[in-house]
């Protein structure tokens, strides 16, 4: 199959499923003035979406293996354009909940239907390369979700935005159904309750339970943060402006995608000189770790500070390929489905338990930029506790 006939569709679906995760919060200033919304409100609306994409894992990937990548992931997208549709009409919280809900399950195979594909139509070599490309229009996604959206809501309003990502939601199922062929199904497929066994089979495996509260902790704050708390933090703990905070953003989602070229660039050679995945990722937290801690107590060079917890988020990715180089082969697949389900389950968790903290702390007579600061020293001492745990356990799997 041609390459771009291949990449377009593909990628043009998991762009638009990076920009559903992360626009929620350049528009959270207007939502929470039209729709009357607290801290709590907009973090339990953000986790809709991270819940309904990481419960749809299991029962979306059972689809894929039963029908295919395109069929699976076109129909899915469907599911997107309707709740990106409800989501412009909504007129109270729970109309844009649902539509949240619906943009979850709907775009929850846009990485795993293009892997499935490649793995029948690629040799392994390309296979490596069109997942590292799919993956960067993705970051693509999400730095798109901050100022270039910022700027567009100065010529229409977020109703109109949600109205033309559902007619785009529309364009990428199209362009899968027309562009895709199917693939031969495995017709031993392995039933819903199968798949749930199967991933219970992970949980028992100690290398699993290392990296676990990382994925959890560390990459779901920081898919949160980029998703919503970061925009809210730096207008309301920080007092940018909201041109200016969605600026700060956009370096740091560009910082971030420049990290993952850092580590296919230089992870081999670093390698060759004893520095391993396990040591990046290990950098990666405690530079996570140090960023969030300036952040939090608003220490000088700020700018920089959001640069390098851009960067040190970078290295996260390399949780799953530390997981994967212990496990079984039979395992390896379960392993970053069952990562996958853990560390959206920890985004829409601290999503929402940050919008709870800050309205607790708001309700209590804190000051607003008081209760952001002491909220992020919370998330910033959680995290702390995940790496610790990783650190400690480190000599457990020294040889693996």
């Amino acid at each position: 199959m041609p390459i771009l006939r291949f990449f377009i569709p593909f990628a043009a679906a998991y762009f638009l499923s990076s920009l559903f995760r992360a626009v929620i919060g350049v528009i959270s200033p207007e939502l929470a003035r039209e729709f009357s919304l607290s801290p709590q409100d907009l973090g339990a609306l953000a986790s809709l979406y991270f819940y309904a994409f990481a419960f749809a894992q299991i029962p979306a990937g059972v689809l894929l293996d039963r029908f295919g990548p395109r069929r699976a992931e076109g129909g899915l997208i469907l599911a997107a354009a309707a709740g990106a549709l409800l989501f412009c009409f909504a007129d109270s919280f729970a109309a844009l909940g649902a539509g949240r809900v619906l943009i979850g399950i709907g775009v929850a195979i846009c990485f795993a239907a293009p892997l499935k594909a490649a793995a029948v139509w690629y040799p392994p070599e390309k296979q490596v390369a069109l997942s590292g490309w799919i993956m960067l229009v993705g970051g693509l996604g999400a730095s798109f979700a901050t100022k270039p959206v910022e700027l567009a809501l100065g010529y229409f309003d977020w109703r109109m935005l949600f109205a033309g990502l559902a007619v785009l939601s529309l364009l990428a199922a199209m362009g899968i159904a027309w562009a895709i062929r199917d693939i031969p199904v495995d017709r031993e497929q392995r039933s819903m309750a199968e798949q749930w066994r199967g991933l219970g089979g992970l949980l028992v495996h100690r290398r699993f339970w290392w990296v676990m509260p990382w994925a959890f902790t560390g990459m779901g704050t920081f898919i949160s943060v980029q998703g919503l708390w970061g925009m809210q933090w730096l207008m309301h703990g920080a007092g940018y402006s909201k041109p200016d905070a969605a600026s700060l953003l956009l370096a740091v989602s560009l910082i971030s995608l420049s990290g993952y070229f850092f580590i296919g660039a230089l992870s081999e050679r670093l390698a060759r000189r004893g520095v391993t995945n396990r040591h990046l990722l290990a950098a990666g937290m405690l530079l996570d770790l140090l960023s969030l801690l300036a952040i939090s107590l608003r220490w000088p060079g700020e700018v920089v500070w959001w640069c390098l917890y851009g960067l040190g988020t970078s290295l996260n990715v390399l949780t799953y390929t530390v997981l994967s180089h212990g496990l079984p082969a039979t395992l390896v697949g379960r392993g970053n489905t069952g990562l996958n389900l853990f560390m959206f389950i920890g985004t829409g968790s601290i999503s929402f338990l940050v919008g709870w903290l800050i309205s607790q702390l708001q309700a209590q007579g804190m000051a607003t930029g008081q209760a952001f600061g002491t909220t992020f020293m919370c998330l910033t001492a959680v995290n702390a506790l995940a790496a610790t745990w990783y650190l400690l356990r480190w000599r457990t799997f020294e040889q693996r």
